[in-house]
């Protein structure tokens, strides 16, 4: 199989897995919680650990903001990341505070504790700019032109230019 043979479908994270069941796609990244859910609710079986060799630690999302916004709300966004670092200190010290705070979540995310307590946890590193590793994100852009999901090169650093 070559890269030519992957076709990427858009689904909603929380409906992968009824996607799976119904045969619209053959695979699916998942995220927790969904990933555990629905791995106990519809029998799904893991095929690879994505988090591991040359993906390991692969950026998968940001929270993004332009220089205007940043400049016009510096303290709206200095308390965003102060309790972003908080969640993760959190997390990183404590499954039970997370597996708490997940049961807490509204639908359609809605966790049990069984899956609360099987589900793995991510981690968020948080590579505020100037300070992001862009080799890293650059990676991501590179992998999109692999496989078509992007028609030409994309140059990350050109995010960083202005607001």
């Amino acid at each position: 199989m070559s890269a030519r043979d992957v076709h990427f479908v858009p689904v909603p994270f929380p409906g992968l897995g009824q996607a799976l069941k119904r045969h619209l796609i053959d695979v699916a990244w998942l995220p927790e919680p969904t990933a555990s859910a629905d791995a106990e609710s519809m029998g799904l079986a893991e095929l690879a650990d994505l988090d591991q060799g040359a993906t390991e630690g692969f950026p998968v999302g940001w929270y993004v903001a332009t220089k205007a916004w940043a400049k016009k709300y510096p303290r709206t966004l200095t308390a965003f990341l102060d309790a972003l670092r908080q969640g993760q200190q959190i997390a990183d010290s404590s499954r039970t505070a997370v597996e708490q705070a997940m049961e807490k979540l509204p639908a359609p995310f809605t966790v049990t504790p069984t899956i609360a307590a099987v589900m793995s946890i991510e981690n968020y590193p948080l590579n505020i700019a100037p300070n992001i590793d862009l080799q890293r994100v650059q990676r991501v852009a590179n992998e999109m032109l692999q496989f078509h999901m992007l028609k030409t090169k994309f140059q990350v650093s050109s995010m960083l230019g202005g607001p």
